[in-house]
């Protein structure tokens, strides 16, 4: 279950980090139409950043060693824990 939880966790990071690598360039171009009024189109153009590939890995990198440093802390609880029960049962009551 907990690998589950953390290959989608890698998985949306790395959409969200592709989903952020775009810029939109606007182009405002005035017309004027045959009754004589001026009208404005807007067109975006959509412009990949240059280098998102290498954005995309460097994210997946990162989330790759937070996830491992979850995962040993949740390891390291895990002992806490263990040696919490020890001692509780070695403690009379």
């Amino acid at each position: 279950m907990r690998k589950n939880i953390l290959t989608t966790a890698l998985i949306l990071g790395g959409i969200g980090a592709h989903a952020g690598s775009f810029n939109f360039e606007t182009y405002n171009f005035p017309v004027e139409l045959s009754n004589g009024e001026t009208i404005e189109i807007t067109l975006q153009q959509e412009l990949p950043v240059a280098d998102y590939t290498e954005d995309f890995i460097k994210t997946s990198q990162e989330l790759m060693r937070e996830t491992l440093d979850h995962e040993k802390m949740l390891q390291l609880l895990n002992k806490i824990r263990k040696v919490e029960q020890e001692v509780n049962e070695e403690l009379p009551i």
